[in-house]
């Protein structure tokens, strides 16, 4: 992960804390802006992605809070099974969302740790 152009490391003092992103942000959301990059990708840390992670919090809580977990849809499951592909499952979870697939949608955010309620 990079920060500001370079790569984080404690030894720059460019690294940004859970504890720090936790003050503005949910931490189900921060989970989202992290599984939105592939874990095998590098990619540059940008704060504004806590904002559209926090839309789709709110897009996937619409529909899928406290709806009972259906079975994982296989969109999702095939987007993990292949190396892990967190950013394709999340894309199936908001094509869920607009679907209206509030088992999914729940299913979907149980698998990734995402808490809906």
């Amino acid at each position: 992960v990079r920060h500001q152009g370079e790569k984080m490391s404690k030894s720059l003092g460019n690294l940004v804390f859970p504890r720090e992103l936790f003050r503005d942000h949910e931490p189900a959301a921060v989970r989202l802006a992290l599984l939105a990059h592939h874990w095998r990708s590098e990619w540059e840390w940008d704060a504004a992605e806590l904002k559209e992670a926090g839309e789709r919090l709110a897009a996937w809580r619409r529909v899928g809070a406290g709806v009972e977990p259906g079975r994982l849809p296989q969109r999702v499951a095939g987007a993990l099974a292949a190396d892990l592909d967190t950013p394709r499952a999340l894309l199936a979870g908001d094509e869920l969302t607009e679907g209206g697939d509030g088992a999914g949608v729940a299913a979907t955010a149980s698998v990734l740790g995402v808490v809906l309620a």
